[in-house]
């Protein structure tokens, strides 16, 4: 319960830092490649898209750079794990490993073999 407390503090801060500026973010100088929201004098990190139904990112806070920055480094990570493994699964080849054992009244032995 303390966490919506702190998050409905920080965003009542948030909105009395606007100092009641009306900020336009429906202007074209903010928009980059149509779709990406770069606007420095607006201290939103989540602004609604221009086309569409929900939000995006503004580019300008740092909060919009760690979210992209952080976005862009876990798929990275992503593409190049999977990557090296199944670079790793191609070089390899497959091995079948059987235990072969023979029992008599005597004496247990085992063999082992390697099927390839």
């Amino acid at each position: 319960m303390d966490g919506v407390w702190l998050t409905l503090v920080v965003l009542f801060t948030e909105v009395l830092s606007q100092d009641g500026k009306v900020v336009y973010t429906d202007d074209d100088e903010y928009w980059v490649n149509g779709f990406t929201y770069h606007n420095p004098n607006d201290k939103r990190i989540f602004v609604p898209k221009r086309v569409g139904i929900g939000d995006t990112v503004n580019t300008a806070t740092l909060g919009g750079k760690m979210i992209i920055c952080g976005t862009v480094f876990i798929v990275a990570v992503i593409v190049i794990g999977v990557s090296f493994m199944l670079i790793r699964s191609e070089l390899t080849s497959p091995e079948l490993k059987v235990p072969l054992t023979i029992k008599s009244r005597s004496n247990t032995r085992c063999i082992p073999t390697i099927l390839a």
